[in-house]
């Protein structure tokens, strides 16, 4: 992503002040003000979709028995293509890009205290009073700024940057790591000077009024969900692209709401938020203005985007939709608490179970539940492992 100022509100104007590109220096890149506030429903219009249309699947799937669960705290797909979660039992276990489970290794800390990384052999650690970058032997290697207590992070669309969000000097804003550059690849027979560069970031992305959620996506593309209290608004999503426009932020819609999440698709076209009642609001970018289609899914759980495809995760069904008109694309009958892609996968969990589907078609691949040896289940029932 290129480096980017932080936004302030002055004069009731978006404008740019101020971006540490590096540790060391800062700068400061006047720009526009930001686009008039799109009102009313949007038509959406873009290519021919790459998901063709499949049949809803009727059931479930094989089912794990109830005594092999342990309930999943997190999970990421990893670099390399394997897939890494946390269990209640604070196990950190991993599947590898063969489907094989292998027990990685015990944290020492309660689960919820740690946040996965898709770059190897490290893990955040997150303390009540800062946050630690720590290795697979558990010892905590270095200190990355941001505000431990908000416990606010956030990964791009494709795990390349993490994003944590710091009030440290006053100033809210969010610190921005290429995951690779700063924590993949850390040896012992690396210059010291190099190493402790790694905990500076690479820039920083700062927004006026209070942000709820933010997506960053590919190309230098970042959506943000933010309420201004001055002017007593809340639920302003914006666009930033900053590459062809950097320091302007294009709004799209108000939702009224508190937004808990948002995402933009991977060529930016489209955006997508999810209020705290669980209404999904969805927009084109290049022609702002929330979709009616999008009104009927209010139970949603969480969202993800495949390439150019919506994918809605209700309380009891996942669905993918045709953007231009809102038309199921293939629908599945099963209640996620959030799902992921990675690549040709779409990853999803319950409380205690994780699946591997065809983002294509919806079509189960594997699903997994963890407790002591593993239980692995594929789509034709056929089982693999044991539990204890």
């Amino acid at each position: 992503m290129k480096k980017t100022s932080a936004l302030a509100l002055l004069a009731c104007t978006l404008i740019l002040s101020g971006c540490a590109s590096n540790a060391a220096t800062s700068n400061t890149n006047p720009t526009t003000a930001a686009d008039a506030a799109a009102t009313g429903n949007a038509t959406a219009t873009q290519e021919a979709q790459d998901i063709p249309t499949a049949a809803v699947e009727k059931a479930e799937g094989p089912v794990v028995p109830g005594q092999c669960r342990t309930d999943i705290v997190s999970y990421i797909p990893k670099a390399d293509g394997s897939i890494e979660i946390i269990t209640a039992d604070n196990d950190l276990r991993r599947i590898d890009v063969s489907g094989i489970v292998t027990d990685y290794r015990k944290l020492p800390d309660a689960a919820q205290n740690y946040f996965l990384l898709p770059t190897e052999n490290v893990i955040l650690h997150l303390y009540e009073d800062r946050i630690m970058l720590e290795n697979k032997a558990n010892t905590d290697l270095f200190k990355l700024k941001g505000d431990a207590a908000k416990r606010s992070i956030y990964y791009s669309t494709d795990a390349s940057e993490l994003a944590i969000f710091d009030t440290s000097d006053g100033m809210d804003r969010f610190n921005v790591w290429n995951t690779q550059k700063g924590f993949g690849g850390i040896t012992e027979n690396e210059r010291v000077q190099d190493f402790i560069n790694r905990q500076s970031p690479d820039h920083n992305l700062g927004f006026p009024g209070i942000v709820r959620a933010l997506s960053i996506g590919m190309n230098g593309n970042v959506a943000v969900a933010l309420d201004d209290p001055a002017q007593n608004k809340s639920g302003l999503l914006y666009k930033l692209d900053t590459v062809n426009e950097p320091g302007r932020l294009k709004i799209l819609a108000r939702t009224n709401s508190l937004v808990k999440k948002i995402l933009i698709s991977d060529d930016a076209n489209y955006v997508a938020a999810v209020n705290s009642s669980g209404q999904l609001f969805f927009t084109p970018t290049n022609d702002p203005g929330f979709i009616l289609f999008a009104q009927k899914y209010t139970d949603v759980q969480d969202i993800a985007f495949y390439k150019k495809t919506l994918i809605v995760i209700g309380a009891s069904k996942l669905v993918a939709l045709d953007n231009q008109n809102g038309t199921s694309l293939f629908e599945v009958n099963a209640a996620y608490n959030s799902c992921v892609t990675a690549g040709e996968k779409l990853i999803c969990t319950s409380k205690d179970l994780l699946d591997i589907r065809n983002p294509l078609n919806g079509k189960l691949i594997k699903r997994y539940g963890f407790k002591g040896d593993t239980y692995t289940l594929v789509a034709d029932d056929k089982l693999e492992g044991s539990c204890k």
